[in-house]
């Protein structure tokens, strides 16, 4: 009788495990239901996840060169051809493409100007885009 105890305590024993064993098989099956996509417009590329203590803040982009009064203001020094021409009281410069610059002397010397008018030069000098005007560093006649 002791035997067929044992026995059954043992099958009892073995017969939990199983079932047990098959319990856990069964629920690693079971795959949760996946979130559903949303549109690339509802969120966006960038997810931040803030905590109630953080306050949002954009993020501060770059200024174009022109309009950043931080970024290094150095006249860079130009080479032009062209013709010097008279134009009411001033004398400009006309390039090959058509454009125009109002010469800007260093003070005020404009007898380059009238020495060199009519002629094809090389002009090297600091444009500046916003008067429209170069000043001329040097000037050498195109032979």
């Amino acid at each position: 009788m002791r035997q067929n105890v044992k026995q059954m305590t043992s099958m009892l024993v073995t017969t939990a495990f199983l079932l047990l064993l098959a319990g856990t098989m069964f629920a690693q099956g079971v795959q949760p239901e996946p979130a559903p996509a949303l549109p690339s417009s509802v969120l966006g590329p960038d997810l931040i996840a803030w905590s109630q203590m953080q306050t949002p803040r954009p993020v501060p982009q770059p200024l174009p060169p022109d309009q950043n009064p931080r970024a290094p203001r150095h006249p860079t020094i130009e080479t032009f051809a062209g013709t010097i021409m008279k134009v009411d009281a001033s004398y400009v410069l006309i390039l090959a493409s058509g454009l125009t610059y109002r010469l800007d002397y260093q003070n005020d010397d404009q007898n380059n100007g009238r020495r060199y008018e009519g002629k094809q030069v090389r002009l090297t000098g600091t444009l500046n885009a916003n008067r429209n005007s170069v000043h001329i560093l040097s000037i050498q006649p195109i032979s």
